[in-house]
């Protein structure tokens, strides 16, 4: 699995995490037009900076229409740089980071917090970039709690099986 180390002096990209409904997606302006590798967390990715292995910013696939509604609030968090420490990135080629498969989203309509994974996890929260939080566990991802500029207008919760 890939590791991330915490780098509390690293760069942090200064974008603004939007949600953008019509795409199921999150989004981040401005948009980077650097050359990135990319890791996978959920359907969602983290676009690493080629230069120097810094996560710069959290961008995909994230259907609002699935995430369960949830009193919400991410635990005390520290801003640093996220960065890949022992996994070699390409352009064009997705590294997984947790387990394949979709995880949870929960949504707080309150907070405007929408947390990706397990609100309860334990470990280090970093705010790698800006409204987007890493819990991070012996050097994994374990959940991300994004914080984006706007929430869905008509979101609804989702319907239970």
């Amino acid at each position: 699995m890939t590791k991330l180390i915490i780098n509390p002096s690293g760069e942090i990209t200064s974008t603004t995490l939007i949600y953008v409904p019509g795409d199921f997606a999150f989004n981040v302006v401005p948009f980077s037009r650097n050359v990135s590798g990319t890791l996978l967390f959920s359907m969602l990715e983290l676009h690493v900076d080629l230069t120097d292995y810094h996560v710069m910013y959290v961008w995909g696939y994230a259907p609002y229409l699935s995430w369960k509604p949830a009193t919400l609030n991410p635990p005390p968090f520290k801003r640093a740089a996220l960065v890949v420490s022992d996994t070699l990135l390409e352009p064009g080629i997705a590294r997984e980071l947790a387990e394949p498969g979709e995880k949870q989203g929960y949504v707080d309509i309150n907070t405007g917090w929408v947390c990706i994974g397990d609100s309860n996890a334990q470990g280090e929260a970093i705010e790698f970039a800006p409204n987007c939080v890493a819990i991070i566990n012996n050097g994994q991802l374990i959940t991300l709690w994004l914080h984006p500029k706007e929430l869905p207008k008509n979101w609804q919760p989702a319907l239970t099986q």
